[in-house]
């Protein structure tokens, strides 16, 4: 999958292409039935299968001071597409000359650039300055341009839950794996690079992966049992803490993961973290020895919750 990183790009399909719209935040299993439905019909029709989305999301533009919870960084997202069969990820950077697009802009900028036969979004799809574009308009368009709107249908679970970001989302704040697991069509995983932290793991007999995440706010917070997947690694089992660290004065939002019986060297490896399940939430501990203590527990009940016998 080709990635552009540009908003005013030459043309990218000269011989048209079927083209999907979005922020595409999570990837879930209603994302998954958009991008498969572009994919499919540009196979069919011999063209190329086009996703065009945002970064930033327009809502953390938009709310900077208070940017919602993001399900997944770009990295994340790029990592998640490669597995699709799409032939090429247009990312615009939603900035303020973005916000500043008109509806008419957006759609000659599309039409230049992509020469779409097909475009495919949700029903609740909108773009342009205020909104005022939508997929009637984008129909209209369609007729009068030679391309085919598609509209796709709203996913929901075998529960007639409706499947979308924000039900996801919900779903972890509440620290409900599950739910959010039958959501994604997946389970939920975070990714990132190790990084040197101040060691304090190491010093507790608890040596930790410190990962970076690359967002503003994180779905998850606390105390969870995961498995590690990276160099070397394959859903190896370990406890993660998703938090500020206030015992030790922290105020960034910080991944690390204690990997069970493991020697080696992570720094600068790219891990993927899988949640299994929670164990607490994030608390203040009076001093280093009662909070080692409380480590100490975690580390054995993430033991039994993946069933991977008792300290060695």
């Amino acid at each position: 999958m080709r990635l552009v990183r540009d908003s005013e790009p030459d043309v990218l399909c000269p011989e048209g292409s079927v083209v999907t719209i979005g922020h595409y935040d999570g990837l879930h299993r209603g994302h998954m039935a958009l991008i498969h439905m572009t994919t499919y019909s540009a196979e069919h029709r011999g063209l190329a299968a086009v996703m065009v989305s945002f970064d930033p999301m327009a809502t953390e533009f938009f709310s900077a001071d208070e940017p919602p919870v993001r399900l997944v960084n770009f990295s994340e997202r790029y990592r998640l597409l490669q597995s699709t069969s799409l032939d090429l990820l247009w990312l615009m950077r939603f900035n303020a000359t973005m916000a500043a697009t008109t509806a008419a802009q957006f759609e000659q900028r599309l039409i230049r650039v992509l020469r779409p036969r097909a475009i495919i979004v949700g029903q609740d799809f909108r773009y342009g300055t205020g909104r005022e574009g939508d997929v009637e308009r984008l129909e209209a368009l369609g007729k009068q341009s030679g391309f085919e709107l598609v509209q796709a249908p709203q996913v929901v679970t075998r529960d007639d839950q409706r499947i979308s970001s924000s039900s996801v989302r919900k779903a972890l704040v509440d620290g409900d794996l599950a739910t959010a697991e039958r959501l994604l069509g997946r389970p939920y995983t975070m990714a990132g690079r190790v990084v040197r932290g101040k060691q304090l793991g190491r010093q507790l007999g608890f040596p930790t992966a410190n990962i970076l995440l690359h967002r503003r706010r994180s779905p998850l917070h606390g105390i969870y049992a995961v498995r590690v997947s990276g160099p070397g690694l394959d859903d190896h089992p370990a406890v993660a803490s998703i938090g500020t660290r206030p015992t030790v004065g922290g105020e960034d939002m910080v991944l690390e993961v204690h990997l069970f019986d493991y020697q080696g060297d992570l720094y600068g490896a790219h891990l993927v973290t899988t949640f299994v399940a929670p164990i607490r939430d994030e608390h203040h501990y009076d001093d280093l020895d009662s909070m080692t203590d409380q480590i100490r527990h975690d580390v054995e009940t993430a033991r039994r919750q993946l069933d991977c016998g008792e300290t060695t």
